[in-house]
């Protein structure tokens, strides 16, 4: 429903993501039945919206593994 906001509205969003809910099938397909969304256009926004979901999964991914690495200490600090 969110990636479809900014294209068709919240109350349009909404109607047609309960709508899809209700008859047990993709959001994809009732919005595009709806004549609300091109096939292309709704790809290209849930594509974008993959990609930024990613992007946020792996920079959280990557700040935990960098709080949990070991410390590396240089020879000198060992001595």
């Amino acid at each position: 429903m969110l990636t479809l906001r900014p294209v068709i509205g919240y109350d349009r969003a909404l109607a047609t993501a309960q709508l899809a809910q209700d008859a047990g099938t993709s959001l994809r397909d009732v919005a595009i039945m709806s004549g609300d969304i091109r096939p292309e256009e709704f790809d290209k926004l849930v594509a974008a919206k993959q990609m930024v979901g990613a992007l946020s999964i792996m920079v959280h991914f990557m700040k935990e593994l960098a709080a949990h690495a070991p410390r590396q200490t240089s020879h000198i600090e060992a001595l």
